[in-house]
């Protein structure tokens, strides 16, 4: 594993962390980050961020409260990024980005209820 990739993942987790994210482990010390996101909103936050362009995906977190198919975090890695060029600079405006996405999905939440989250999952949508 390159040292950028790591350096990359390092400021990407240091940039959500400024915005208060909680990480699992507080950190990380490779090219991985799990981002716990809220509960129930794995699915949300891959949804949008998806189409804002940036991929990553819904991934339960350490004590997870709800089901992996309805998980509380998201998982993202740097390889591709760095492979793309991208240094610590851009990595913190991605972490500007995931911000902006998370407040606005932030208003979504599911509801154990299967009728219920069918409603508010097209209002997501829309």
């Amino acid at each position: 594993m390159s040292f950028q990739v790591v350096a990359n993942a390092r400021a990407l987790a240091q940039g959500l962390m400024n915005h208060w994210f909680e990480l699992a482990a507080g950190g990380t010390d490779n090219h991985l980050i799990l981002m716990w996101v809220g509960k129930w909103r794995g699915q949300f936050m891959q949804d949008a961020l998806d189409v804002a362009g940036i991929t990553m995906n819904k991934n339960t977190i350490p004590n997870e409260p709800c089901s992996p198919f309805h998980p509380s975090g998201v998982r993202m890695w740097t390889p591709i990024m760095t492979s793309r060029g991208m240094k610590e600079a851009e990595m913190q405006q991605v972490a500007d980005w995931m911000k902006r996405v998370f407040d606005n999905v932030s208003k979504f939440d599911y509801s154990p209820d299967k009728q219920e989250r069918k409603k508010i999952l097209a209002a997501f949508k829309e």
